[in-house]
């Protein structure tokens, strides 16, 4: 069967909100920050054979208070909040797994935030606060649902006092364990002050995660002195050599309204032994490899750098592996600038792809620079824009989809946009 790439232009904001898990951006400043937070409890959906993510109700999407929908009575439910819902014929079931008042729970694209085992295991991870931020702690939480309908209940997966952990991403390993991917802060007197971090359950569906990684995030030629932050990841399971492959995407930790550098490393580990985890990335010529050993204090070296692929204006880059059955497909999408040096929401949409598990990605066959696919190729002066955020997956029969947002611009009024 021919390979395809699939496009979806969306002109719907509220299908976006519903198909991308939410993420449009509330507001038209530049960048989201850390500190963008409201007072909300969540509620978590699922239904049928295909999960779906639904945020609570939002008051306005481009209110400047951004979403806010108090639940008070879900609190002390947690686990059977539970209604049915007859949509032509089948049930769809609602349940809450979670609960915080963090709201925001992305910035820019959002990523996964639940992932469904072959042995019909379904994990949920999220970012938990205990009231007001900043001022409460903030944690990654976790819950999952196991196969006989039961929920583990919520448990705090990472963070904590002075490790203020959130914006996870999730994935399990191929035996089901829960796998999360986020950021946090490394306590106080430390430095770098963020890292991002590999977390793991030790026992299936447990709620308890005991394994941590500190995985390499120090961006080469990075402007700022940034860490990478907000990281996202998929994985590809080798059963011809047991191992397991982390692909990771992040961008550089600053919230200026310019374009910063995205980056990319491949983290791989034996399924059978948690405890070390060994992180590649192609830097100065040459593969960069890191051995990493799982604990709870974490010391990965800023001299342990990892590339970057191009500059993004919002923490755009999603990435995802092939499901098809001996695909070894790779794609990282994301927005670039279609004006050099310029973020006023002047985006591209753009891509770029491995066919052999970023084999070549790695050893620089296809690195330094990568091929870049540019989608729209909007140019300097059209009134068209990609705006903010987008998502992307393979299909069963290899095939990429990439479904994004555009607005109207106009370049002769910098800052007006229209979204479309």
């Amino acid at each position: 069967m021919a390979k395809r790439l699939t496009v979806i232009f969306v002109v719907c904001l509220f299908l976006v909100s519903v198909v991308v898990g939410g993420a449009l951006a509330a507001t038209a400043q530049k960048k989201s920050t850390e500190k963008r937070v409201r007072h909300i409890s969540w509620d978590i959906n699922w239904g049928g054979a295909g999960e779906e993510l639904i945020f609570a109700p939002a008051s306005s999407k481009y209110s400047i208070g951004g979403a806010k929908d108090d639940h008070p009575e879900c609190i002390d439910s947690l686990g059977t909040h539970t209604n049915f819902y007859d949509v032509n014929g089948p049930f769809i079931r609602h349940d809450q797994v979670g609960h915080t008042w963090y709201d925001f729970q992305k910035n820019g694209s959002v990523g996964r935030m639940i992932s469904v085992t072959a042995g019909g295991y379904r994990h949920f991870s999220w970012t938990y606060c205990e009231g007001a931020y900043p001022g409460a702690d903030r944690y990654v939480d976790a819950n999952c649902f196991n196969p006989i309908g039961a929920f583990v209940g919520q448990n705090h997966a990472a963070g904590g006092h002075n490790k203020n952990a959130g914006y996870s991403n999730q994935l399990h390993m191929p035996d089901g364990k829960s796998v999360i991917i986020h950021h946090r802060t490394a306590g106080t007197g430390l430095d770098p002050c963020w890292w991002s971090m590999i977390t793991m359950e030790e026992e299936l569906c447990s709620g308890n995660y005991p394994i941590h990684f500190d995985i390499p995030d120090t961006i080469k030629d990075c402007s700022s002195g940034e860490e990478g932050m907000w990281p996202k990841a998929d994985m590809y399971y080798d059963e011809t050599k047991d191992t397991v492959y982390f692909h990771i995407v992040m961008t550089e930790g600053n919230t200026e309204p310019v374009p910063n550098v995205v980056a990319y490393e491949r983290c791989k580990m034996d399924p059978d032994n948690l405890n070390t985890m060994i992180c590649e990335s192609y830097v100065n010529g040459a593969t960069a490899s890191y051995t990493l050993t799982a604990g709870t204090n974490y010391s990965n070296p800023p001299t342990n750098v990892i590339s970057h692929f191009d500059t993004s204006c919002s923490v755009t880059p999603v990435v995802t592996v092939s499901p098809a059955p001996g695909s070894k497909r790779v794609a990282i999408a994301y927005l670039r600038p279609c004006c050099d040096g310029s973020c006023d929401y002047l985006s591209d949409i753009a891509y770029l792809e491995s066919m052999n598990n970023g084999d070549d990605w790695i050893d620089g066959s296809n690195w330094d620079p990568p091929t870049i696919v540019n989608i729209t190729d909007f140019g300097c002066d059209g009134n068209e824009r990609g705006f903010h955020d987008l998502s992307a997956c393979y299909d069963y029969n290899d095939s990429l989809h990439i479904i994004y947002l555009t607005c109207g611009f106009d370049p002769t009024n910098p800052g007006y946009y229209q979204p479309g």
